[in-house]
């Protein structure tokens, strides 16, 4: 593999999807994702031509992301997966593989927890563990921010860390930023660019409910089994593959989003009221990629910006932090 040097790195290791993305040392974004899921590598079968390949932890093999699709793959929604001794570090080291890099890049790493969580001290030591665990070297800073900080980031910062022009505006104003993920629904408050840490707040509203709720109709209609990966790409394609054949979604399959876009709405509406003391509403997240729920919150709330690519927006925005920090440390 050919090495790649890197200024930063921004690990988002999402419920859902672990996004990370990489700055490298002349100013492009690199980024890669997968589902953020394992499962145990089994013996190779004697005369194979073709084979997954294994991410090691701990001496021990696994198929991480697509590779352990419809292989009993497991993750973890709650804070144990911060004392998992495997997921984590397995996700990062298949993200790292898939930039082009056997080992750890060096750089500047900026990781993320959601919003709360991100407050408590000792759930980013364990995160912050979990990367060194992984192969970032002692050499490389390691910051942890609030995910939606992240999302923020993304849009205030350019690749250099500096100010980014599209949203110089926001520079002075106050942004509520939404981050729709699998598991949460996150808020922060930036005013003038600075966080208010009395404004983080985290709801139990992310997609996953919904996911499932729709994998099981989609598994009861089909009569097969969905993973949670499948589902997800049955959502965004709006169809589904059955006996080798693709057959389109059926009518109203998607009612349980319907319902989390209502229940996202009602949250916003009962926490910032009319919205009307921000100057912007920045939407992103995984969540914020499907329709229901950003129409939805755009339909109540008209100053809401949907940001690009929203699912990957996080992991760039610590990316384009640690572009910053990485300058300060130098100069």
């Amino acid at each position: 593999m050919t090495t790649i040097a890197y200024k930063s790195i921004g690990i988002n290791a999402g419920h859902g999807y672990t996004k990370v993305a990489g700055i490298t040392s002349d100013g492009r974004m690199v980024e890669v994702r997968l589902p953020s899921q394992l499962s145990p590598a089994s013996a190779v079968v004697t005369g194979a031509i073709s084979m997954r390949r294994q991410i090691y932890v701990g001496g021990n093999g696994f198929w991480v992301g697509e590779d352990a699709s419809g292989a009993n793959p497991r993750t973890d929604l709650t804070q144990g997966r911060l004392d998992d001794p495997v997921l984590i570090p397995a996700l990062v080291r298949k993200g790292w593989a898939l930039l082009g890099s056997e080992l750890a890049p060096n750089g500047f790493y900026v990781s993320c927890l959601p919003a709360t969580w991100a407050m408590d001290q000792a759930l980013c030591g364990k995160l912050a563990g979990k990367l060194r665990y992984a192969g970032v070297d002692r050499a490389n800073s390691i910051r942890i921010i609030p995910e939606p900080l992240g999302l923020a980031y993304d849009q205030l910062l350019d690749v250099h860390g500096q100010s980014s022009s599209t949203f110089a505006a926001l520079e002075h104003g106050i942004i509520l930023v939404v981050d729709i993920g699998h598991n949460t629904l996150d808020f922060i408050v930036l005013n003038r660019m600075v966080p208010m840490a009395d404004s983080l707040e985290s709801y139990g509203l992310g997609t996953s409910g919904a996911l499932n709720m729709i994998r099981a109709r989609l598994s009861a209609r089909y009569d097969r089994p969905f993973s949670v990966y499948e589902t997800d790409l049955a959502i965004r394609s709006g169809s589904v593959m059955v006996a080798g054949q693709a057959r389109d979604l059926y009518d109203g399959w998607d009612a349980p989003i319907g319902v989390l876009a209502n229940d996202i709405v009602a949250t916003l509406a009962s926490t910032i009221k009319s919205g009307a003391q921000f100057d912007a509403i920045l939407i992103g997240g995984g969540g914020a990629e499907l329709g229901q729920i950003t129409t939805a919150i755009r339909d109540r709330y008209q100053h809401a910006i949907v940001v690009e690519d929203p699912q990957g927006a996080i992991a760039r925005g610590c990316a384009k932090l640690g572009a910053r920090l990485a300058a300060k440390h130098a100069a």
